[in-house]
């Protein structure tokens, strides 16, 4: 956790520290800078293909020899996030079936079994979520 954790702050230093100039050849305009990381956030929320990202580096201008290199922290971006998720799901599920455990222990009633085995099975299917999430 606390790798994910440090690996994203770095990521986000170095995607902060990347700014490159938009040149408006048919406007005449002065050199705009262009923050890549809060396009790659948008990029990403949209859920957008690393081709279709290609494309709209290229529409904003960014040479093509320097697109290696970002698509591949839009890559670890994006996996990080992955990696988030899949953390909370595996911890809601964990959380699920340690409820149903600590329940029918204290139970004094016989009948727990939709407790113990309905949402045992439920938090064992989030736990997974959570795997494919992180690894799929």
């Amino acid at each position: 956790m606390f790798r994910t954790e440090n690996s994203c702050k770095v990521l986000t230093h170095f995607i902060k520290n990347l700014k490159f100039k938009v040149n408006h050849i048919s406007t005449g305009m002065s050199d705009a800078k262009i923050s890549i990381q809060d396009n790659a956030r948008l990029w990403l929320q949209k859920g957008l293909s690393d081709t279709q990202i290609k494309s709209e580096m290229l529409q904003l201008g960014i040479e093509e020899r320097n697109i290696p290199e970002m698509l591949k922290e839009v890559v670890k971006m994006r996996r990080s996030r992955n990696t988030t998720n899949g953390l909370v799901f595996i911890l809601i599920g964990a959380m699920m079936c340690l409820i149903s455990c600590v329940y029918t222990l204290a139970s004094a009633t016989p009948d727990t079994g939709l407790m113990l085995y309905g949402l045992t099975s439920l938090g064992i299917v989030v736990v997974f979520v959570g795997l494919v999430k992180i690894f799929g």
